[in-house]
């Protein structure tokens, strides 16, 4: 007799409607140590030259409620965003959608 699967198995859900952006990184610019001519005092800043012009990631926008494997990039990046099915009561079971 074949085994029943378990479609919840490895699968969480989304807490809210959420919009998780994967890989994104900021733009790094070049430091420079300047002197501030009111106080005479060294001081660093950010120049006009770009060291590194980032990322913007990948978005990826779930639904409350959605199932989405434990393995997906964005479950590794917020993993507050999404709960295990096991956690969910019988009226919130109704509502999860694939």
């Amino acid at each position: 007799m074949a085994r029943q699967r378990d479609p919840n198995k490895g699968m969480v859900v989304a807490r809210e409607a959420v919009v998780v952006t994967v890989g994104a990184k900021p733009i790094t610019y070049e430091q420079i140590t300047v002197t501030d001519r009111r106080t005479g005092q060294q001081v660093t800043m950010d120049s006009d030259r770009v060291l590194d012009p980032g990322s913007e990631g990948i978005p990826y926008a779930f639904k409350q409620y959605q199932r989405v494997a434990r393995s997906h990039a964005a479950v590794k990046t917020s993993p507050g965003s999404f709960i295990e099915i096991d956690e969910l009561d019988d009226a919130e079971l109704e509502l999860v959608s694939s």
